[in-house]
């Protein structure tokens, strides 16, 4: 996706100085294409607002996306100042760093379903445009029922 640079950054491990912390800075300093990022980034904050405003039956599978998309721009930015990608450190970065970029509402399971759809976007991408009709693709926009469905045809494929 999007090339990284990861240099030494100092960033403070105590909780109370994390509101603190420059991610512009932090993202020109850490990746390559911060434009890039950073429209990354924007994106997935007027699609978070734009899903947040809409019924679930309404909501758009580009929103979520786009979401995604940004989402793991913060995941991968959190990982590479904490050095790895579980553990205190890690959880009070990203804590910060989806307060700073308004995604602090989004449930932690919904974030999770997020995170299997982005590994596997591709592999999603080819399902959802040869195996769903564009009435079943409509229907399934959610990051978790894309995900359930998309794991229930799998184990079907398997079988």
């Amino acid at each position: 996706m999007i090339k990284r640079r990861i240099d030494k950054i100092f960033i403070p491990v105590n909780p109370k100085m994390l509101d603190r912390i420059e991610w512009r800075s932090i993202v020109s300093q850490s990746f390559h294409s911060k434009h890039l990022v950073q429209q990354t980034l924007e994106k997935g904050q007027d699609a978070w607002k734009r899903i947040k405003k809409s019924p679930r039956k309404q909501q758009s599978y580009r929103d979520w996306q786009a979401l995604i998309d940004a989402y793991e721009v913060g995941e991968e930015l959190c990982e590479s100042l904490a050095g790895k990608r579980q553990g205190g450190r890690y959880n009070r970065l990203l804590s910060a760093w989806l307060k700073s970029h308004g995604f602090d509402d989004i449930p932690s399971a919904t974030r999770t379903y997020m995170r299997n759809v982005g590994k596997h976007q591709g592999d999603i991408e080819v399902w959802r445009s040869t195996k769903l009709t564009p009435e079943v693709r409509m229907k399934l926009n959610n990051p978790k029922t894309v995900w359930q469905h998309y794991e229930r045809w799998r184990k079907w494929k398997k079988d």
